[in-house]
């Protein structure tokens, strides 16, 4: 799957000192590493099996070696990305996220996170977030039309806090089913990001 960073940019400048972050599945953006893998034993016996492989054989919460090299990349400070995304729920692959999407770790922390729901729908997600999250800074709307000529009109919500960006929206799959994706980024993270896209200028250039 490929991942999309939509988040507003220019929205950056509304951003002040870092504040708390209300969590997602469990986690809160601007943890650090070590937090987020003890936030449920299913990660803390997975980190374990790292260290102890033999102990964890037959164990379902057994990490393989590439997950093992990017549990060891983020507890380093390293930047790292661990997915989960449709592709390995569809063909069967394990992994320690449980749920769909993404998480990037930079310098300790959980720096970015992205959650995509496939079983739920904007009406009853939508009133969770606001919940969770407030008033938000930006709404829109983006106009999509299939190959049968039916049109949508699908729903994008920007927030910008103390500290971090939150994105939600609703989007539709090549088959026309609609899912809800939900990224989140530290502050910091999203200055990166602007930076790294000012010095790759246009594709026109």
């Amino acid at each position: 799957m490929k991942i999309r960073i939509v988040f507003c940019i220019p929205l950056l400048v509304a951003i002040l000192a870092s504040g708390q972050t209300p969590t997602v599945k469990g986690h809160a953006i601007g943890e650090s590493v070590s937090s987020f893998f003890h936030a449920s034993r299913a990660l803390e016996m997975a980190v374990d099996s790292c260290a102890n492989p033999n102990a964890y054989q037959n164990s379902r919460f057994r990490a393989d070696g590439e997950t093992c090299q990017q549990i060891s990349s983020a507890m380093a400070g390293k930047r790292t990305r661990i997915s989960n995304d449709l592709a390995h729920e569809l063909m069967g692959s394990e992994s320690i996220l449980p749920f769909t999407g993404y998480v990037e770790f930079s310098a300790g922390k959980l720096s970015m996170m992205e959650v995509d729901l496939y079983s739920e729908n904007w009406n009853t997600v939508y009133p969770d977030l606001l919940k969770k999250f407030g008033r938000p800074t930006k709404t829109d709307t983006v106009e999509l039309q299939n190959g049968y000529g039916a049109r949508y009109s699908l729903p994008t919500v920007s927030w910008v806090r103390p500290g971090y960006v939150v994105d939600a929206s609703e989007n539709m799959t090549m088959l026309y089913a609609h899912f809800i994706v939900i990224e989140m980024a530290t502050s910091e993270r999203m200055k990166e990001l602007e930076k790294e896209k000012q010095r790759e200028g246009s594709p026109l250039d």
